[in-house]
């Protein structure tokens, strides 16, 4: 109904998830789309982590398989924090604001800049012919305290992510047996 809509110079993409795969209603949904995006990352069950780059590598090739339409890959830039209720379901995602959830117990699901960069890799290696390209989510911003920094991105993007560069320090106190700790990135990657 949509696209009978709009003008036929108008492209139509939408966002579709790897668990549409198994739907017969993707069938009907494709034929008047010009593309389709997929998204892999933050699709699975969050204690599992929010990128896996070799599920999405097989849902990219079976998704592909599975549509005649150019696709792009949605790939993740960013971090997000989880709450739990006290039953074990989820209770929140915090994304690029934090949710004033006070204490609840989280955690903090990561992005690799490594696991992305070796998704990208492997993408490069044996792509799907109906690869289009990739779209990025949460490009890096000032108010985006999760989202990758410009230079991580950009690192990962031109394939130019070099090693993760740590060092630690003990400073001893003026307590017997008592230490302060420093660890410090002193690279660019995230």
């Amino acid at each position: 109904a949509l696209r009978a809509r709009l003008p036929a110079s108008l492209k139509l993409s939408i966002t579709a998830l790897p668990t549409w795969m198994n739907s017969p209603a993707l069938d009907r949904l494709a034929p008047p789309l010009d593309e389709l995006v997929l998204q892999v990352h933050a699709v699975d069950d969050p204690h599992r982590g929010l990128f896996d780059p070799a599920q999405a590598e097989r849902w990219v090739h079976a998704f592909a398989h599975r549509m005649p339409r150019p696709i792009r890959v949605a790939l993740p830039a960013y971090d997000v924090r989880v709450t739990w209720r006290r039953d074990g379901r989820l209770a929140s995602v915090e994304g690029e604001r934090p949710l004033l959830t006070g204490a609840a117990p989280g955690k903090t699901l990561r992005t690799s800049p490594q696991a992305v960069l070796a998704f990208l890799h492997a993408l490069q290696r044996d792509a799907p012919d109906s690869l289009a390209g990739i779209v990025w989510f949460r490009l890096p911003t000032d108010s985006d305290r999760r989202a990758w920094s410009p230079d991580t991105w950009r690192a990962v993007v031109t394939d130019r992510l070099p090693p993760v560069t740590l060092s630690a320090t003990l400073v001893a106190t003026d307590t017997a047996d008592l230490w302060t700790v420093t660890l410090s990135n002193d690279g660019i990657v995230d």
